[in-house]
């Protein structure tokens, strides 16, 4: 019997368990620490789970009986059973509970948009209606926002576990989707990584009318019987052999896979023409052909590591490619071919400069190195219209500085500056960055100070300083100070991580500042 709260539905049903000395026994639990019984009864108080077990746990109900984490979220999983649930089994399982049910907002408004599920009207795109359809259904509390992101949208969201069982269940009695074990010809499929492999290979005969793959296992699809396929969700299986296979499904929209053997994406992709979102789990940099910038539909292109892109089509015309693109990550621009654009790095960051970047762009990550951050190209940067989210990796700024100009950055919400070497000053007004509101520097080490004219900026939520100078660290806690002046209350928050930096007395003497907070061991 599981959780018994009260001494009295023991005692109520014992009477039904009479002890005929066969060797029976009856084991109850509770979380009451003064539930008594007789002394013939014997009790095991359960401890805390140590470390090694809370995450064992935490894994198995996240993500499974095998417990597979990808690594780059295993410290921030580590970090949150840890430091919060402190050993409690119970606290434990809530956690995982909801996280296991989270859902990635931008993923499931593409896989909306590619389902065909919304359609344009009035102007305005499948993922804004999706989008719509979101926030409706949070109004109406039937799901529940989990964490925002960068720039203020809603990044995860989730629904209670009884309103999943209820949708599961229409789902089902609709035909909906189903799962290996119930296939018949089924428009979607859904394969969880605890299917075992031969479940899986003998639901390949059912799957030729297949128009959705959602398949979180490792066991290898063959692609010869997924000619209908319009999404596929594959990212625990490298498809390193077969990309010109995969890329024959010409009905694709929604492709996310693993390839991390794959240096050079083949020209074939070209055929994949409906294709609207595209994320490949790489090992290393891949290089991209040059027909992406004729497939016109790409709303969403992202390489884990990083893509070399070849020249838009246009020339120095500056051409427009890719009219519809909203999230470019990450474009490397400093080992592009040597037939393309030469062997020398000012040639190479001349043809990124010539490229116009489409206007409906709302996140941008640029990486590049040996070279500048050329004017022209921050310009080009700082027009885009929809940008809410930039991230500059890499690289230097002409004259060891970045001076802004008025009218660019009018949407930008997020920005963050990564590993951008030599960079001394930074010159700037508040009204340059309108409606910023994370600022996040990494590896600065030479930024003399953050101009204070950020802090001037009404919508600035947050700065986030990774291993930068004493000094810049210091001028954060100016502008905090000029804040308190100007406003009398600072909404602004700051979080720096440092690593070994001198007269951390001094520094540790700012976190007496509500407002200010030292992340990482050292503190």
């Amino acid at each position: 019997m599981d959780d018994i709260w009260d001494i009295k539905v023991w005692e109520q049903l014992r009477r039904y368990f009479p002890d005929n000395q066969n060797g029976s026994r009856i084991v109850l639990t509770t979380r009451t620490s003064n539930f008594h019984l007789s002394d013939s009864n014997y009790v095991l108080k359960m401890g805390f789970l140590d470390k090694h077990n809370s995450w064992i746990l935490f894994s198995k109900i996240v993500f499974g009986e095998e417990g597979c984490c990808r690594l780059e979220l295993e410290e921030i999983g580590k970090e949150i059973i840890l430091e919060n649930c402190r050993g409690l089994p119970l606290s434990i399982v809530v956690v995982g509970g909801l996280l296991a049910r989270n859902i990635r907002v931008s993923e499931l408004v593409s896989l909306w948009a590619a389902e065909g599920f919304l359609k344009p009207s009035s102007g305005k795109s499948s993922e804004e209606i999706a989008d719509e359809c979101l926030k409706e259904l949070i109004s109406r509390n039937l799901v529940s926002v989990q964490q925002l992101g960068s720039t203020g949208n809603i990044k995860y969201c989730s629904i209670h576990d009884l309103l999943r069982d209820l949708c599961l269940r229409e789902a089902q009695k609709e035909s909906f989707f189903t799962l290996p074990q119930e296939l018949s010809s089924q428009r979607r499929v859904v394969i969880t990584h605890n299917t075992s492999p031969d479940r899986v290979l003998d639901a390949l005969p059912f799957m030729s009318l297949a128009r959705s793959l959602i398949c979180d296992s490792k066991t290898l699809l063959p692609l010869r019987n997924l000619r209908l396929m319009r999404i596929m969700s594959c990212p625990n299986f490298d498809y390193s052999n077969c990309l010109k296979e995969l890329f024959k499904l010409v009905n694709l929209r929604y492709v996310v896979l693993n390839a991390r053997w794959v240096s050079k994406i083949p020209s074939s992709i070209y055929r994949l023409w409906n294709l609207r979102t595209l994320i490949v789990h790489i090992g290393e940099e891949e290089s991209g052909p040059f027909d992406i910038w004729n497939m016109a539909q790409l709303r969403h292109l992202e390489f884990e590591k990083g893509l070399y892109l070849a020249d838009p089509p246009g020339g120095q015309d500056g051409a427009i490619a890719l009219v519809n693109l909203q999230v470019l990550g990450t474009l490397i621009n400093y080992k592009w071919s040597d037939e393309l654009v030469g062997s020398r790095a000012a040639d190479i960051l001349l043809n990124l400069t010539i490229l116009t970047f489409p206007c409906s762009l709302k996140k941008l990550t640029l990486k590049i190195e040996r070279v500048n951050w050329e004017e022209t190209l921050l310009e080009k940067i700082g027009s885009l219209p929809l940008l809410e989210k930039l991230k500059l990796i890499g690289g230097s700024f002409k004259g060891r500085g970045w001076e802004t100009v008025e009218g660019q950055f009018r949407s930008l919400k997020f920005l963050q500056l990564d590993e951008c070497k030599d960079m001394e000053f930074w010159t700037t007004e508040s009204s340059h960055f309108p409606r910023l509101e994370r600022l996040v520097l990494t590896l600065l080490e030479d930024l003399n100070e953050i101009p204070s004219e950020i802090g001037e900026i009404e919508t600035l939520k947050s700065i986030k300083l990774v291993w930068c100078s004493r000094s810049a660290i210091i001028s954060t806690k100016r502008i905090i100070e000029g804040q308190e002046e100007l406003y009398g209350e600072v909404g602004l928050q700051v979080q720096v991580l440092t690593r070994g930096l001198e007269q951390r007395e001094e520094l540790q003497s700012f976190a007496v500042c509500p407002n200010f907070q030292f992340i990482g061991s050292d503190w």
